[in-house]
C-alpha cells in the first residue's frame, strides 16, 4: 500500500493490516450516520500495467476474453488459464491512454505477473506492478451514482463501462449502484473526502461481501487451478469469448462449451454459523457416511445478519437433490440463494450469441 495514502486513511480511522483496510475504530464508526452509501479502499488488489505496441496480440493469447474489446470505455472481466483450461487467477481488465490494466488479488499478482513474463519472448511488451502509482477505491449504494456524478461528472451507464475523468477513472461494477474509481495518490484523498461526505467508510471485506452478492468469483491462491471458467460462472459476466481465437487452455474451455454438460456451477450459499470458511474448503451432504467433495468454496465473508453468505462451486446434482453441509455430513446447514443472474437461460443465451 501506498505510505502517504496509508497514512492518510489511518488519519481517517482505518485499521489496517498486511496492506488490507481490516476495520475503521470506534470513533470513526460511531460518528458515521450515512448508511445508504459505503465506501472501501481498494488496496488489497493489486494493478498491474501492461504497455507496449504487442501488448493486445500478446494478451490476446493468454486471456479467456477478447482483449481487443477494451478500449477507454468498456471494460471487461478475464482470466488466465493453465494448459489444462483451469483458472490461475480471474481480475478485470481495462485501458487508459494506450495503457492497459489488470486489477487483481494482492496474493496471486506476483504468480501472474511472473506467468506472463515466461511468455513474452520477443514481444513488444512491458508489465509491471503500478499499485503505487495509481490507487483505487470502490463506492456503492443508493446515492453512490449521485455521489459520483456530482463529484465528477457523466457517469458509465451500463456495467462494466468506463468514465475517463481529467483526475480519476470510474468504472461501473456488477451489483448494486457500484463502481470503482482509480486515481494517483495526489488526487485520491480528494476524491475519497468528497465521497466520504456521503458515506461510511468500511472494511476491504464488506466490498468482498458485495462482489459474493452480485455473482462475482474471486479466484485466490486456494483456489487458483481449481476451477475451469464456467464453473465459477465466468461466461455468463462477460469474462470468456468463445469466438476470439486461440488462448492457454482454450481447446478444454471450448470444448466443455459446445461439448460437455458441466456438472458443476457457482452458487450462491448462506451457511448457518458465524464462522466464515476460508476459500477452499470443502462442502458435504448430510446423509454421506463420511465426507464426500460436493462442492468448494470459493469466497465466503460475514453478512450482516449473523451468517455467512459465500459463493461456492457445487455439484449439479447436489444442488437439486442433497442436504447441504459445510465441511462433514454434521457440519452447518448450507442454503442455496439466488444468483442476480439465471445459470440456465444465460447459458443458453450465450451459446446463441456463438
Amino acid at each position: 500500500m501506498h505510505t502517504d495514502w496509508q497514512n492518510y486513511l489511518i488519519q481517517a480511522g482505518a485499521i489496517i493490516a498486511h496492506g488490507r483496510v481490516v476495520d475503521f475504530d470506534t470513533e470513526h464508526k460511531a460518528a458515521q450516520r450515512k448508511a445508504d452509501n459505503i465506501i472501501c479502499d481498494l488496496s488489497h488488489y493489486t494493478l498491474l500495467a501492461v504497455q507496449g505496441d504487442d501488448k493486445v496480440k500478446f494478451l490476446q493469447g493468454q486471456f479467456t476474453n477478447d482483449v481487443a474489446k477494451v478500449d477507454d470505455l468498456h471494460s471487461q472481466l478475464n482470466a488466465l488459464c493453465n494448459n489444462k483450461g483451469r483458472m490461475l487467477a480471474n481480475f478485470r481488465v481495462f485501458s487508459s491512454d494506450g495503457t492497459i490494466f489488470i486489477t487483481l488479488p494482492q496474493e496471486l499478482a506476483e504468480a501472474t505477473l511472473g506467468r506472463l513474463q515466461q511468455y513474452v519472448l520477443r514481444s513488444q511488451v512491458a508489465m509491471g506492478d503500478v499499485s503505487d502509482a495509481l490507487l483505487s477505491i470502490g463506492v456503492s449504494g443508493q446515492q453512490a451514482a449521485a455521489a459520483l456524478s456530482e463529484h465528477l461528472g457523466t457517469l458509465p451507464a451500463d456495467t462494466d463501462e468506463v468514465a475517463q475523468f481529467e483526475t480519476a477513472i470510474v468504472i461501473r461494477c456488477a451489483g448494486d449502484n457500484r463502481f470503482e474509481l482509480y486515481a494517483t495518490p495526489e488526487h485520491m484523498p480528494t476524491h475519497w473526502q468528497a465521497l466520504a461526505a456521503s458515506a461510511s467508510a468500511v472494511a476491504a471485506d464488506d466490498w468482498e461481501l458485495l462482489n459474493i452478492r452480485a455473482g462475482i468469483p474471486v479466484i485466490t491462491a486456494a483456489t487458483s487451478e481449481a476451477f475451469v471458467p464456467q464453473m465459477a460462472n465466468l461466461e455468463l459476466i462477460n469474462g470468456v469469448s468463445f469466438t476470439k481465437g486461440c488462448y492457454t487452455g482454450q481447446e478444454i474451455v471450448a470444448r466443455m462449451h459446445y461439448l460437455g454438460k458441466l456438472k458443476k456451477r457457482m452458487y450462491r450459499i448462506s451457511i448457518d454459523s458465524n464462522k466464515v470458511p476460508a476459500a477452499g474448503e470443502k462442502l458435504s451432504e448430510a446423509s454421506a457416511t463420511a465426507t464426500q467433495d460436493v462442492g468448494t468454496i470459493v469466497s465466503a465473508q460475514l453478512a450482516e445478519t449473523g451468517k455467512v453468505e459465500a459463493l461456492a462451486v457445487i455439484q449439479n446434482s447436489y444442488v437439486k437433490a442433497g442436504q447441504l453441509k459445510l465441511g462433514s455430513p454434521d457440519g452447518a446447514d448450507v442454503t442455496v440463494l439466488e444468483l442476480p443472474y439465471s445459470l440456465e437461460s444465460a447459458a443458453q443465451a450465450t451459446r446463441q450469441k456463438q
